[in-house]
């Protein structure tokens, strides 16, 4: 697939230029056209025409896990990290603060839901940062 988006980010913009093609709605006229043309000279037929693909057996949540985006931060020692432009402050809920220090938290980052933060082994929760705290 990332073959055939470089070929047509080089191909078919260099053809829309031949074609004078300058707006949107003459570059969405020329494109079934071109891509039937493209398809004719470059598609190739599989070796093999049964599909290979295999149903996913698992467990929704499980596929939604492996599926994440996995992020790691490490705590500051106030227990602040950084996470896409925001500061977050971990609660300890009266658990011993200072054995956290440096500790790296694991983020899974997930389309369709909110994204969750767990601290491996500590199930410690964390909220937003107030402007102005440091860390």
């Amino acid at each position: 697939m990332e073959r055939l988006f470089q070929t047509l980010q080089d191909r078919l913009v260099k053809a829309m230029r031949l074609a004078g093609i300058s707006d949107m709605e003459a570059a969405s006229a020329f494109l079934p056209a071109y891509l039937e043309q493209h398809n004719a000279r470059f598609a190739v037929l599989p070796e093999d025409p049964e599909d290979a693909h295999l149903p996913y057996a698992g467990e929704a949540a499980q596929l939604a896990r492996i599926c994440a985006l996995h992020h790691t931060r490490k705590l500051s020692k106030d227990l602040v990290l950084s996470f896409q432009g925001q500061r977050y402050i971990l609660q300890t809920g009266g658990q011993p603060r200072y054995a956290l220090r440096g500790e790296t938290l694991s983020r899974r980052a997930h389309r369709a839901r909110a994204r969750r933060g767990s601290l491996a082994a500590q199930g410690v929760r964390c909220s937003k940062a107030l402007a102005g705290t440091r860390g």
